[in-house]
């Protein structure tokens, strides 16, 4: 009998305790209610932003995947249209599986000059039964400037040597590594694959934002567009004969253009300020030099030859960049007999340069054919050069002089050639050309300020995005 007594106890006192702990759930749910709904409300905003930024990354997918035709981007024309209704892309797009999501709709917009915004907008309905919404915008440009690379090279494998790349580099052909020690501080792009040779290894190679021997071809465009310019030149800033050469001369925002004919005739001889809308168009051969403070291409349909230094300044005269020694500033790099490279040496910005920075010089040189890299006619060039510009070759390269044995060679901005180009020639012992260093600075104006008329690639660029509302009530009569 005290057995049974036991048992009939503890029962009791179980069922007692699961009343009790019943009731202690029911009280603690029905006061923490109000706190979950309250938390589920405070995340609706949060949510909305992802779901307004999600959309946008989708957009964005849909873009960089797109097809072109000659219009440009086919899915970005598709899908955008003129303010203010532009184009229905997404609507009504629930952001989770709660019923009470906010939901986004997006609608494209173009905006003219190849460039596109896409505005994506969450709405949901708050506590009070007023509906909000969040709206996030992003602009595109449906192609990118072929300035956007530090190399690039169509119909050749690159041969790359001690170089230091700080610039996108793409070749639709393969990458040669000779020696050792080649350092890139921008994705590296091939699409037949990565060559080593002569010492140079994957370990002593260095990539520092990746690399793709196996990448996508990416076309150049027609030489025809490189022709076609001439229509947009004018009077004074063009030269028609195919057989004549002009030597241009920049001298800050100014620039000194001489025209001889084949046989050496004078053919004309005028300093102009800088064309109005950039561009000096030479049907034949062309030498340039000088120093530039504003912002200008040459499109030719012959060669071009590059004397002494082309470098930047403003309009003072002051250069873009200078090089130092130890701290202390060299006022004559022509005269300094060492590799830039060597211990002490440093090349960066000058705190004296005035220029505008939201209107940075820019010089394009764009040719069918070759770019010499060469000094004064008849001269051996410098020990060091310097070449602020972005170089386009459409059918030909860029090819520094091998006269002798010289230091380093600093481009300052992007080299696009059909066949690959050089800075020096070496037997293993010996060199020549500027074959101490190569410095290659990605003039990165370039990416958001190419020069005028630049040749563009099929490529689309992600620009800025920023909030345009954020919980904001969508109904006037419920703001009051």
């Amino acid at each position: 009998m005290r057995n049974h007594e036991r048992r009939g106890s503890a029962m009791v006192v179980a069922l007692i305790v699961i009343v009790i702990l019943m009731g202690m759930g029911i009280a603690l749910a029905t006061f923490s209610h109000p706190f979950i709904r309250r938390t589920a409300e405070m995340n609706l905003p949060i949510k909305a932003s992802y779901g307004a930024e999600a959309a946008l990354e989708k957009c964005w997918y849909e873009i960089s995947t797109s097809n072109y035709n000659v219009n440009g981007n086919m899915w970005l024309i598709a899908n955008s249209g003129a303010a203010p209704n532009g184009v229905l892309v997404m609507s009504n797009v629930p952001v989770g599986t709660d019923p009470m999501d906010p939901r986004v709709t997006v609608r494209g917009y173009d905006i003219g000059g190849l460039f596109y915004r896409f505005e994506a907008t969450a709405t949901w309905m708050d506590s009070s039964g007023k509906t909000r919404k969040t709206t996030v915008a992003q602009e595109y440009r449906a192609r990118d400037s072929f300035a956007r690379y530090m190399w690039f090279v169509d119909d050749d494998s690159m041969n790359v040597g001690n170089a230091t790349v700080k610039g996108y580099v793409h070749d639709n052909q393969g990458i040669n590594f000779y020696w050792g020690g080649a350092s890139f501080y921008k994705e590296v792009v091939a699409v037949n694959g990565f060559g080593y040779f002569n010492g140079a290894t994957t370990g002593n190679t260095s990539f520092y934002d990746g690399s793709d021997p196996s990448g996508n071809n990416v076309p150049m465009p027609n030489v025809n567009q490189i022709a076609q310019l001439h229509v947009n030149a004018a009077t004074g800033y063009k030269f028609m004969g195919q057989n004549d050469n002009v030597d241009v001369t920049f001298i800050n925002d100014q620039v000194h253009l001489v025209a001889t004919s084949q046989t050496g005739v004078l053919l004309s001889d005028q300093t102009l300020p800088l064309p109005s809308n950039g561009l000096i168009f030479i049907q034949g051969n062309f030498t340039v030099t000088g120093q530039m403070s504003g912002r200008a291409t040459i499109a030719s349909m012959g060669s071009g030859t590059i004397k002494n230094d082309l470098i930047y300044t403003d309009n003072s005269g002051n250069p873009q960049y200078q090089l130092s020694l130890n701290g202390t500033a060299i006022t004559n790099n022509d005269a300094v007999t060492a590799p830039w490279t060597d211990p002490g040496y440093a090349y960066g910005p000058n705190p004296n340069f005035t220029g505008d920075p939201n209107n940075p010089p820019a010089l394009g040189i764009m040719v069918q054919n070759d770019i010499f890299l060469r000094g004064q006619a008849g001269n051996t060039a410098e020990f060091n050069k310097e070449v602020h510009a972005a170089i386009y070759t459409a059918q030909g390269s860029w090819q520094s002089d091998l006269i002798d044995a010289k230091g380093t060679l600093l481009v300052n901005g992007s080299l696009v050639s059909d066949n690959r180009g050089w800075r020096y020639s070496s037997n293993g012992s010996q060199y020549w050309g500027w074959g101490a260093a190569g410095m290659y600075n990605y003039d990165n104006n370039l990416l958001n300020k190419p020069p005028p008329f630049y040749l563009q690639v099929d490529l689309p660029v992600k620009g800025s995005r920023w909030i345009m509302n954020k919980g904001e009530i969508t109904n006037p009569a419920d703001k009051q």
